[in-house]
């Protein structure tokens, strides 16, 4: 009878010894990860996730892209094609005109809160502000992430959404077809930055030019 008894006991015993265990590790692993990762903490389980709406007209057939999230919306052509980053907190909306995975062939990226989106990311913080000091039709030379040398013009100032943007052109980035572009609209203390190739690309049928001109010439706050 006392060994019967005893068994239960011994059980019970390794089983809180092992709960106990995995608890204590968890704990290490959670302090660790905070301590020496690039990320200090998760998303807050608050942050609401992007929420967008795209509508058809169905005479014209154009789209109508509404980022109700971020406040703002935009007509493309029936045959362009928009993804957001995942995980879906991420202010980014891609745009691609050959491929449903816009995602992976983004020609025109629109980021929300730019610098905010830049974190902890200096070097490009430190860019884009050089870039924004500049006055039309100065220069500014810099060292591209593969290591040679690429210049940014800024253009005469554009309407975007009712605001005075800031444009600017590089003339011929590496492994692309045409001038590539980055426009700055104010966003109250931040800017949104709308990045895209000036130029239609070779061996696709669409016209790129006319596609992100409407998105541009569309482009309305909603907030």
């Amino acid at each position: 009878m006392r060994q019967k008894g005893f068994v239960p006991i011994i059980i019970i015993l390794i089983v809180l010894i092992g709960v106990g265990g995995s608890f204590y590790l968890g704990t290490r692993v959670n302090k660790t990860s905070f301590t020496t990762g690039t990320i200090s903490s998760p998303i807050p389980s608050s942050v609401p996730e992007i929420e967008s709406t795209i509508s058809v007209d169905p005479v014209t057939g154009q789209k109508l892209y509404t980022n109700i999230s971020q406040g703002f919306s935009f007509e493309y052509p029936n045959n362009f094609y928009i993804s957001n980053l995942i995980p879906p907190h991420d202010p980014q909306t891609f745009i691609s005109g050959d491929n449903e995975d816009a995602l992976n062939r983004r020609f025109m990226t629109i980021t929300s809160n730019y610098l905010q989106h830049l974190g902890n990311n200096q070097s490009q913080k430190d860019f884009a502000m050089e870039l924004i000091k500049l006055k039309i039709g100065e220069s500014y030379t810099y060292e591209s992430a593969l290591n040679y040398f690429e210049t940014a013009t800024r253009l005469p100032d554009q309407n975007i959404g009712g605001f005075k943007a800031l444009v600017f052109e590089i003339p011929k980035p590496w492994e692309m077809d045409g001038p590539y572009r980055k426009i700055f609209v104010p966003q109250g203390s931040d800017y949104l930055l709308i990045d895209y190739t000036n130029s239609n690309f070779k061996g696709h049928s669409i016209d790129y030019l006319e596609g992100f001109g409407q998105i541009l010439s569309t482009f309305t706050f909603t907030q």
